[in-house]
């Protein structure tokens, strides 16, 4: 390696804008600029500092004793002098920068760590964090959304008082464990044939779904214990979990921090539309055959009303007026498994 060499750039002296034509001499351990308009100068190679290797932009090198800047696009020679003057951790960056095989080594590696992150990372996270949260938390998130849906979506009940008192009863002899004063019933234009779990427990039957069993209490029952997997799953939290953390994480690669806030904001809307993955609902559909079977129940009763309520969603024999405010509720159950796929699933 030759101790003598020449490159040729810009000079920038820092007191403004401007810049001209000079050159850098490298004579041993001396540098020497020279440039077109002003003063030469002479310093020591230890006084240089020179800016890393980023693809084919121009480098800066500086001074310590001196202002100003030396700009120089030679990048043969200036790798020459990156390593009299560089720092082995720069060299080897540079090299890394530079070695082909090496840079598609890395981008697989930063994709698979990508894919890693979204596929796996986040729903282990959010699946942790959601049996973590304080019953509090839980309460709050329901009551919250509960209020949204009653003024939204949902209308006072027009079932019987015998026909809610019987249906409790039912339930409460299906699950003893659980808190009936939780259980409730409304009336739904908008989302028709329904059920919903929230995350403190709560469950809603609308007086569309419970018409549509047509009397059969082992239907409502299976619905139930669909209702109570989401719950026990922690579903709605986890689905909740996952869809902010790729948005937080979305917004914070962007910039847009600003996005996080929206998202705290809106969660009591995003629970009451909450569109559960494939794989929640699958959990819930064999939760609820596994409880039917433990109270001496065929999962038929759950094929029955899954087949009736997808037969009620996709035809809407109801008003157009009524089809069109159900619009949504459509798009949420297309976001389920198809229902031949769920009632293999349950007849495993």
């Amino acid at each position: 390696m030759s101790s003598t060499f020449v490159l040729r750039g810009k000079w920038q002296d820092g007191a403004s804008s401007a810049s001209c034509s000079a050159q850098l001499t490298v004579v041993g351990d001396h540098v020497t600029v020279a440039p077109e308009t002003g003063a030469s100068f002479t310093v020591e190679l230890s006084n240089l500092g020179i800016s890393a290797s980023i693809g084919r932009t121009p480098r800066y090198i500086s001074f310590k004793s001196h202002s100003g800047q030396f700009e120089c696009v030679e990048f043969d020679t200036l790798t020459t002098l990156d390593e009299r003057i560089g720092s082995p951790a720069m060299r080897i960056i540079h090299k890394l920068e530079n070695h082909l095989g090496l840079v598609v080594i890395a981008t697989v590696t930063v994709l698979l760590m990508g894919f890693s992150y979204f596929y796996w990372g986040i729903p282990y996270a959010s699946k942790v964090i959601a049996y973590t949260l304080p019953q509090g938390t839980l309460q709050q998130a329901s009551d919250d959304t509960l209020l949204v849906m009653q003024k939204r979506y949902l209308q006072p009940t027009k079932l019987s008082a015998e026909t809610q008192a019987r249906l409790r009863e039912k339930i409460s002899d299906f699950a003893p464990d659980y808190p009936i004063d939780k259980l409730y019933f409304y009336a739904s234009d908008s989302m028709g044939a329904n059920a919903f779990a929230l995350p403190d427990g709560t469950i809603v039957f609308t007086d569309e779904i419970i018409a549509l069993t047509e009397g059969n209490d082992d239907e409502v029952l299976a619905v139930f214990g669909h209702e109570i997997g989401h719950i026990e799953g922690r579903h709605a939290l986890r689905q909740i979990l996952q869809s902010s953390a790729i948005a937080v994480t979305i917004a914070m690669i962007g910039g847009d921090v600003s996005a996080m806030g929206d998202i705290v904001l809106t969660l009591p809307v995003v629970f009451s539309q909450l569109a559960f993955s494939r794989k929640f609902e699958i959990e819930a559909d064999q939760h609820s055959r596994a409880m039917l079977e433990s109270n001496g129940l065929k999962s038929d009763a759950f094929a029955s009303i899954l087949t009736k309520l997808y037969n009620s969603h996709s035809q809407c024999e109801d008003s157009k007026i009524k089809c069109e405010k159900r619009k949504d509720w459509y798009r949420y159950l297309s976001t389920h498994p198809h229902l031949e796929q769920r009632l293999q699933a349950i007849s495993q």
